[in-house]
């Protein structure tokens, strides 16, 4: 999970599959490549948060960025612990009622490449 969540509907996923695994294998190489140029970050990201300093976000991407990746290596692979741990934590702070088991079947991993 950590910040970053790609949606798709099931039916689009049926309809091309393949499309979406290209689409997260590109996503998964951006990421390695900002994980190598900062300062591509910095570049790529002051367009958007213009109003935001690029030191600040020199920063955060600092903080970050070692959440991109599990401890293997592997881009954007959802882990069913922090799943629940965080479904747990929003139930306990009363901004969800939906049971942990509601977010079972909820998310893939097997497009990632």
């Amino acid at each position: 999970m950590r910040g970053r969540l790609q949606c798709a509907r099931q039916e689009a996923l049926r309809h091309d599959t393949e499309l979406y695994r290209r689409f997260l294998a590109a996503t998964a190489r951006g990421y390695r490549r900002a994980m190598e140029d900062e300062e591509a970050v910095v570049r790529a990201m002051s367009a958007a948060l213009w109003h935001v300093s690029p030191a600040v976000i020199r920063a955060s991407t600092r903080k970050i960025r070692d959440s991109w990746f599990t401890p293997e290596g592997r881009w954007g692979e959802i882990q069913a612990d922090l799943v629940d741990s965080y479904t747990r934590w929003m139930r306990e702070g009363g901004w969800t009622t939906a049971p942990v088991e509601a977010t079972c079947g909820a998310w893939r991993n097997d497009l990632l490449a």
